[in-house]
């Protein structure tokens, strides 16, 4: 009995020792519940939803997506005074940890969506790691499932990381081609405006998240994916957060990386 007790602090020990114990035992639980998947098609096609007169928008993620409910409605009352707009954001985290929220999944089938924008694709800051993407993947399904328009939502780079962007845009590009979806360059897009203007105050003091002028310039990116229209017609917007020469440079910068990468396979 000794040796036995031995043995399990032997093992207890072990499994708390490293810094990625969190990360492993995440990568295992959506590894099993990438079993779910079974019950849906395979990479159905994707359903072009951009000229619907009443856009019905679901963002699911976790803190970067929650600015953006009153932006991209505005962005599409102002721009399209024609079509009715909802937008709404699912309280979640990352795809994964979110896979089995059963109100998520009703938030998700309880309403008829013209499209739904998936963020919290796990990554690593140091590219160090690989992480599943199979939760994406059955996130995607279930989006195609309901004939909603799937978007993916790569996040924008870290503040001074001048490879991140394109590094966790490259991740969902690899998912789409196995799941077929959109995806928003929204780090492509950010790139190359701190590019040209490098003075823009993208980041809020934390270095990760958006400022209310980041903000806007994703909204730009997910008003054009969704409605087709450029968002480098927009007209001015008063209630929008910059004045209208960087509200102007923001909507080209947009359109133009959008323009650069296919971003949806309809």
């Amino acid at each position: 009995m000794k040796d036995y007790w031995l043995l399990v602090m032997f093992i207890a020990l072990l499994t708390a020792c490293g810094s990625d114990n969190n990360d492993v035992e995440s990568d295992v639980k959506a590894n099993k519940q990438s079993n779910v998947s079974e019950q849906y098609v395979k990479d159905l096609p994707i359903t072009d939803n951009s000229e619907v007169n009443h856009y019905k928008v679901l963002f699911i993620g976790n803190s970067h997506v929650q600015p953006l409910k009153s932006l991209v409605s505005t962005l599409i009352e102002k721009g399209l005074a024609e079509k009715v707009v909802t937008v709404e954001v699912g309280h979640g985290t990352f795809l994964d940890v979110a896979l089995h929220s059963e109100d998520l999944i009703e938030q998700l089938q309880g309403n008829s969506w013209s499209h739904v924008i998936l963020q919290g694709q796990k990554y690593s800051q140091s590219r160090e790691h690989t992480y599943p993407t199979s939760a994406t993947k059955l996130w995607i399904q279930r989006v195609k499932h309901q004939s909603a328009t799937p978007m993916l939502f790569p996040e924008h780079p870290q503040k001074g990381d001048l490879v991140e962007g394109q590094y966790v845009h490259n991740i969902h590009v690899a998912i789409a081609e196995e799941e077929a979806s959109c995806v928003a360059p929204v780090g492509l897009v950010w790139d190359r405006a701190l590019q040209l203007k490098p003075q823009l105050e993208l980041h809020s003091s934390d270095g990760n998240h958006a400022t209310s002028i980041g903000s806007l310039l994703t909204a730009l990116v997910f008003y054009e994916m969704i409605t087709g229209q450029s968002a480098d017609l927009l007209p001015f917007i008063q209630e929008l957060p910059a004045d209208e020469a960087t509200q102007s440079f923001l909507g080209q910068i947009a359109s133009q990386v959008i323009a650069e990468n296919e971003n949806c396979n309809y």
